[in-house]
């Protein structure tokens, strides 16, 4: 199990991607040689209630909302509360780009800056979690909602949002209305690429520092298969294997 690793290895640095597929890791990341791993969950709140159940004196470059330092916390169905867990949270995901996504630059600039030779670090990318980067996006309200919504109500409109698996899912199963597969997998790649040519250079500064990194995922992700895109609600082999690779530094 994941959880057991991040225990037992020693680590300064600890890189999630989420939404990760162990079958997609080979085609980008080409410097590093990847096992894989069972991380015993369907999404992100899930993995952090299972695997950050203590108190951590971590810091916490999140991409992710749900892992936020928001006086009314972003949570869901399984109500991780991240300041409760964590030492230092430094909030990434509020700067989106026009597709709605959380900048991987933002993340890598925030981490690069927090780093301290005491503390361990968790830098959370949202990529390649949807919003996938389509060649021609369809703009429908979540888009234009992560785009223009002012920055102070991302946090009410968080909260409201319920926490069932339809709706969890609602995003990237959306797709399946305006794309077709080869057209969400191009995207998918797409996405997971412009998180590959930031994270790759950000590992070789840490190697060169001496920082020993875990790279993996939360949880993987349906392209398609049994008719579904996204993630959330099922324990199956394709959604909670994924990508671990361990680096130690030079």
């Amino acid at each position: 199990m994941q959880k057991k690793l991040l225990e037992q290895l020693e680590w300064d640095v600890l890189i999630i991607l989420d939404a990760w597929r162990f079958d997609y890791a080979g085609q980008y990341f080409r410097r590093f040689i990847f096992d894989c791993v069972n991380s015993g969950a369907s999404c992100t709140t899930e993995w952090l209630k299972k695997t950050w159940d203590g108190k951590y004196d971590y810091t916490y470059v999140s991409g992710n909302p749900f892992v936020n330092n928001s006086k009314n916390p972003i949570t869901d169905y399984y109500n991780f509360i991240a300041r409760d867990h964590f030492t230092n949270i430094i909030d990434a995901w509020s700067e989106v780009d026009n597709f709605g996504r959380t900048k991987p630059q933002v993340v890598a600039e925030l981490a690069t800056k927090s780093l301290y030779d005491k503390d361990k670090t968790i830098v959370h990318f949202l990529q390649p979690h949807a919003p996938y980067l389509f060649d021609n996006i369809t703009k429908d309200w979540r888009y234009y909602t992560k785009k223009f919504m002012p920055k102070k109500l991302i946090d009410k409109v968080y909260g409201v949002l319920p926490g069932t698996t339809k709706q969890k899912m609602s995003l990237e199963m959306s797709y399946l209305k305006h794309y077709s597969l080869d057209q969400i997998k191009k995207a998918y790649c797409a996405n997971l690429y412009s998180v590959d040519i930031v994270i790759t250079p950000f590992v070789e500064k840490l190697l060169h520092k001496g920082f020993n990194v875990i790279i993996t995922s939360d949880h993987a992700e349906y392209l398609g298969e049994y008719g579904k895109v996204g993630h959330g609600g099922e324990h199956t082999p394709l959604i909670t294997t994924v990508p671990f690779v361990y680096l130690e530094g030079n």
